[in-house]
């Protein structure tokens, strides 16, 4: 019985760390309406985060030209949360050296539903911050 209980705490503690540590790395992105962001790239209502994940990758890796990096992963911390997180440097764009988008999805009712987007950007070298982060390159 104890045994349990120590068990109960730990998934309750570990569930409710990792809720705010994903609180907390949303304070450091630009918060999108995720429903926007679905239909602006023509994806549908109930996706599954590999198929949006796969999409964006496709849609942001179509021009290659000054490409340094991709990447793209999907961390499930919990079996009710996912979070894609996808990365792009070496854009060809005189401004923006990279993009970074975190999408967070929660599975309701037997379906997968977007629930957060948020957005970072990191600069060229002189056209602002250099590390990934809000604010807008000059």
């Amino acid at each position: 019985m104890f045994k349990r209980l120590i068990i109960a705490s730990f998934l309750l503690t570990s569930v409710g760390c990792s809720l705010l540590a994903q609180e907390s790395d949303r304070g450091q992105y630009n918060s999108l309406d995720p429903q926007e962001f679905l239909s602006s790239r023509q994806l549908f209502d109930r996706p599954h985060p590999r198929q949006v994940a796969l999409a964006l990758f496709e849609e942001n890796t179509r021009e290659s030209e000054g490409r340094k990096s991709e990447a793209i992963s999907i961390e499930y911390p919990t079996w009710e949360l996912a979070i894609v997180t996808i990365a792009i440097v070496g854009l060809a764009d005189d401004s923006l050296r990279g993009l970074r988008y975190r999408l967070e999805f929660q599975y309701n009712d037997s379906h997968w539903q977007l629930d957060w987007v948020g957005s970072q950007v990191q600069c060229r070298e002189g056209r602002g911050h250099q590390n990934w982060g809000r604010d807008r390159c000059l």
